[in-house]
């Protein structure tokens, strides 16, 4: 009976292991600017692997897609969001996002070129809100 009890423990130590290598550190900060003019970003990150594909998926479409909004936003995004695994001190993605009528204008890095703003789809618009508002 020890045996099998000790055969048994081995197997889910393992499994905790393997279990633990796939998932990721990465983890999903959103900022804002305050009256100083610097980024702040809340306490409150998230880890969820779900949401962050999400998200870079939502980034990455954008991209693909290519859609430039008409007018380029001269004010200060209303969000900034940061893709970072701290345990690698690695920053693996950085967006800044406006929010105008209801849709998105995002441009990511740190790059504010014209051709770096995106806009998004009214389905992208809303993938993205629910991400932010935590839905």
């Amino acid at each position: 009976m020890f045996k099998m009890f000790k055969k048994l423990a081995g197997v889910l130590v393992c499994a905790s292991v393997l279990a633990a290598c796939n998932l990721t550190d990465e983890q999903l900060s959103v900022g804002e600017y305050d009256a100083e003019n610097n980024v702040i970003f809340s306490e409150d990150v998230i880890t969820n692997e779900g949401d962050i594909t999400q998200f870079k998926s939502i980034v990455t479409e954008a991209e693909n897609t290519g859609n430039r909004p008409d007018n380029i936003p001269s004010e200060e995004p209303a969000h900034i969001v940061k893709i970072d695994n701290p345990s690698e001190s690695t920053l693996i993605m950085y967006v800044s996002i406006w929010s105008i009528d209801n849709t998105f204008i995002i441009s990511r890095g740190f790059n504010n070129d014209t051709e770096s703003f995106l806009l998004l789809d009214a389905d992208l618009s809303k993938q993205l809100n629910d991400i932010l508002m935590g839905d």
